[in-house]
């Protein structure tokens, strides 16, 4: 959870101990964006340059034509970075805990795409809310048994699992 490149693992999730909000985030990369845009507006002056150069000197256009070419080169692998830096999450969090329990990450249109997949889980979510525990003291007692049982199947880091366990017992 939470690593980058890690693998998928699988394993089973309790659902009632989820809270039925997501978190979606998008992480925008607006150093390449800039980047872009100021390779986009440099190949837009190094056209006017060569457009000029054309007009004067029809025969000394190599400059101009390489100045320009590397230009538009730069700014499409600046909007290439773009789409590739940008990075889509849905994760589902514990309810009591706030631990992420489940982590899904994408690149453009990932929001987009599993929307469909989010209102069935969601749904699913909503059902297991209605077989939890009748008193508080008890569901917060299997939230952390759940905790601890992601912990030792490796979902949740051993910090993780120290500060979700502390955010619980302060609620208890």
């Amino acid at each position: 959870m939470g690593q980058s490149g890690a693998a998928a693992r699988e394993y089973v999730l309790d659902l009632r101990f989820v809270d039925p909000s997501f978190a979606l985030t998008r992480h925008i990369p607006w150093r390449c964006i800039w980047t872009a845009l100021a390779l986009t507006a440099a190949t837009g002056a190094g056209a006017m340059w060569y457009a000029a150069e054309t007009a004067s000197r029809p025969r000394h256009l190599d400059l101009a034509a390489e100045v320009s070419a590397t230009l538009f080169a730069g700014a499409t692998l600046a909007y290439l970075a773009v789409a590739v830096r940008l990075v889509e999450t849905v994760a589902l969090h514990s309810l009591h805990g706030r631990v992420a329990v489940l982590e899904y990450r994408g690149g453009v249109g990932t929001l987009r795409r599993i929307r469909p997949f989010m209102r069935k889980l969601g749904a699913h979510v909503r059902l297991a809310a209605a077989a939890r525990r009748s008193t508080r003291a008890e569901h917060l007692r299997d939230e952390l048994r759940e905790h601890y049982r992601l912990k030792e199947a490796g979902v949740l880091a051993g910090e993780t699992y120290d500060a979700s366990k502390a955010r619980i017992l302060a609620q208890h």
